[in-house]
């Protein structure tokens, strides 16, 4: 019987370290420290989220029997979203260039909404309202909890 899935432990000491880095800009000036919250935070949240989505899509294949007579009793690893290398590389990209060239609110829109759509393969629904609330979240952190105008890319959008 398998406790933890492969990569948990990697998952929670990068949770630590981002933890870790979210105190240490508390040291710093309001100005200097208001980025690296936002993004601390944020994933922050992004591992929670993933931890509990994985953990009850563990617990769904626990409680099932497979087809054959086996149990489920380990997780069964998907190959849904593995692709290329070079697909992998293109997101990691795209999100410092979508941030570069539109801005962070509209960058970070942006690339949530692409990214939910066509790397997760979620509905549009949600993709739409999760990048809408990313986007409304980002500007409500900068306009009213930091007074700051964020970054505004290259387009100056």
């Amino acid at each position: 019987m398998r406790l933890l899935r492969p990569g948990t432990g990697l998952s929670i000491g990068f949770a630590l370290l981002s933890a870790w880095f979210l105190w240490q800009s508390f040291g710093l000036s309001p100005v200097a420290s208001s980025v690296p919250r936002v993004v601390l935070i944020l994933t922050l949240v992004l591992l929670a989220v993933e931890a509990l989505k994985s953990g009850i899509h563990v617990s769904g294949r626990a409680d099932a029997a497979l087809p054959d007579g086996g149990d489920a009793s380990g997780p069964v690893p998907s190959n849904e979203n593995a692709g290329p290398v070079g697909r992998c590389l293109a997101w990691i990209v795209l999100l410092p260039v979508a941030l570069g060239v539109l801005g962070l609110l509209i960058g970070s829109t942006v690339y949530c909404l692409l990214f939910l759509r066509w790397r997760s393969h979620e509905p549009w629904a949600f993709s739409l309202a999760t990048s809408c609330g990313l986007g409304l979240l980002l500007y409500l952190l900068y306009a009213v909890v930091f007074r700051a105008a964020p970054y505004a890319g290259l387009l100056g959008l």
